[in-house]
């Protein structure tokens, strides 16, 4: 079982610690609804998160930084995702299985995803739109 490993950002500017906040508390926390908007000294956009029943999350990121900002973290929880890239293409690498996912423009995904560790650079000036519905596996089992 792997050990709790926070999103880290690893630009030095001192917005790092912002960002990297906002998407741990998007992507990990149970908590409830979450807004997060992007420094400007970063670029612009915002993470929004609305939580619905049986732990269902909406996460809607829509970020433009102005220099490219590398995020690596894990997903703690097996969960269903469904993607929909409404902005530039994606990319993400996945270390631990030594694979890279893209996601193009208009394109949309379904899978599943257990604790694995992920790493994304944003790229610089480019607008990155991306819906994920997120559904925990146990809650889509029972």
């Amino acid at each position: 079982m792997m050990k709790q490993y926070e999103y880290k950002v690893n630009n030095k500017a001192s917005y790092g610690c912002s960002i990297c906040h906002a998407f741990n508390e998007a992507y990990n926390s149970n908590s409830d609804n979450f807004y997060y908007s992007i420094p400007q000294e970063a670029g612009s956009g915002e993470m929004n998160r609305v939580c619905g029943s049986r732990g269902i999350q909406i996460i809607d990121y829509n970020l433009n930084f102005r220099e490219p900002v590398e995020v690596c973290g894990v997903s703690r929880t097996p969960h269903m995702d469904m993607l929909f890239c409404l902005g530039d293409n994606l990319n993400w690498e996945l270390p631990q299985v030594e694979k890279e996912f893209q996601l193009l423009s208009g394109e949309s995904y379904i899978g599943t995803s257990s604790e694995t560790r992920k790493k994304n650079i944003y790229p610089a000036k480019r607008d990155i739109h991306l819906i994920e519905i997120k559904m925990p596996l146990a809650e889509i089992i029972d």
